[in-house]
């Protein structure tokens, strides 16, 4: 049975969960972001002794942290795909005109 009652809450834990979060949610409008949070911390806390006080404040610490943090990581993919859409749509205007390198 794992540790838990000594278990931090590292910042690479947090990614890790964030990103395994981030990747269930994208596309799937159907789950909530909180529910798939909540999925994904049990997950981490799966097998532990009986939930002591501690423990769920660790979960619980654990779901705001990785909340923010897959919200941060949907704002970025958010901002990436607009300016991928923008290159994307100005791709013919961003070619230089055949006439600039001499040939006619």
């Amino acid at each position: 049975m794992p540790d838990t009652e000594n278990r931090s809450i590292d910042p690479e834990r947090i990614e890790a969960v964030a990103h395994a979060v981030h990747a269930l949610c994208h596309g799937r409008s159907d789950v909530s972001l909180a529910a798939h949070v909540a999925a994904a911390v049990a997950q981490h806390f799966a097998g532990t002794a009986p939930m002591t006080d501690s423990i769920l404040a660790q979960r619980a610490a654990l779901e705001t942290a990785v909340t923010k943090r897959v919200e941060q990581l949907q704002e970025s993919q958010a901002e990436s795909d607009a300016i991928d859409e923008a290159s994307r749509e100005s791709f013919p205007a961003s070619d230089p005109p055949a006439w600039i390198s001499g040939r006619h």
